[in-house]
């Protein structure tokens, strides 16, 4: 073989294979997750958190893994109630993971809440990774604060507090805009008005 056929075909192999590999640059993430609750079978879909992977040269990657690890999240609980097909619950590394679509685009509702422990420091606690290339780190919020009887007043009240603490608290930002305000509690009311998150999620896996 001739020296720069071999060079070709060698750039040529070399390109194919980062072609398979998730860029962070040219994909999407959500600017932060909360978690909810859920009403019959079904996850509020007030708490729905859209990917979109692409490949190093820009086109969607269909059938990438995508992983949130919820580790660091030491204030929240994750849930297997209410478990969309295709999304899978890691207990043991408190992960939960899915497949892309064909258009490179998953949807995330997360089941979970509030574990009773103190607001954590860590604002970006949930780390993301596509096909094992990490994505970075998100901002987590849970709708239903306290773990207990769904989205209620007494979420209400503790967002509110929060809010009152002169601290940060990550878990009562639901715009994730850095602070927690009227904005937030105007959200979480209506939440708990659409009757999405009526239900918590049974503790299964957390911290």
């Amino acid at each position: 073989m001739k020296p720069l056929t071999f060079f070709v075909l060698l750039v040529l192999g070399v390109g194919a294979a980062h072609a398979d590999v998730p860029n962070p640059g040219a994909s999407s993430m959500p600017p932060g997750l909360t978690l909810v609750g859920y009403a019959g079978t079904t996850a509020d879909p007030l708490g729905s958190a859209t990917f979109v992977i692409r490949h190093l040269g820009g086109a969607p990657m269909s059938g990438s893994v995508v992983v949130i690890d919820f580790s660091a999240c030491t204030d929240a609980r994750l849930s297997a109630d209410a478990l969309e097909p295709g999304f899978l619950l890691d207990c043991a590394n408190h992960a939960i993971r899915g497949f892309t679509d064909r258009n490179g685009m998953i949807t995330f509702h997360i089941v979970g809440s509030g574990n009773g422990g103190p607001p954590r420091a860590l604002p970006a606690c949930a780390a993301v990774y596509a096909d094992g290339v990490a994505f970075g780190s998100l901002a987590v919020s849970d709708y239903d604060l306290d773990g207990m009887n769904g989205v209620t007043v007494s979420d209400l009240s503790i967002a509110y507090r929060d809010g009152l603490s002169g601290q940060y608290r990550a878990r009562s930002d639901f715009d994730f805009n850095g602070e927690v305000n009227a904005l937030d509690l105007g959200r979480l009311y209506r939440v708990m008005l659409a009757s999405g998150s009526v239900t918590s999620g049974a503790g299964t896996c957390g911290p």
